[in-house]
């Protein structure tokens, strides 16, 4: 149920009727969500739609998008488009805390 209620929220956060500077981010989120919810082509949906709506504007906003779209690929079965981004992802990281995601994404790939 968390994963759903926090769907939920960040739904919500995008019906909102005035424009507001978390719209990326709850794209985002949601597609995190979808991919608790076991839902990982509906997590690429939406990454792909925040793409076409809002490009990534910097290396922080890359990597973590990269990271949620080789999660759903992983999950996915799909670990040879993973491994490229992976690699993308690194080049981009400082060693640090998103290394450590890409590390896991990539054990599972």
């Amino acid at each position: 149920y968390e994963w759903e209620d926090a769907a939920d929220r960040f739904a919500d956060l995008l019906r909102l009727d005035v424009e507001h500077p978390f719209e990326s981010e709850a794209r985002l989120e949601l597609a995190r969500c979808a991919i608790g919810r076991g839902e990982p082509a509906d997590a690429l949906v939406l990454l792909d739609a925040l793409e076409a709506l809002d490009p990534a504007t910097d290396q922080a906003d890359e990597r973590a998008r990269g990271l949620v779209r080789a999660e759903a690929l992983n999950d996915l079965g799909r670990s040879r488009e993973c491994m490229p981004l992976l690699d993308r992802i690194e080049s981009l990281s400082p060693r640090g805390a998103e290394m450590v995601d890409g590390y896991e994404q990539r054990a599972r790939a």
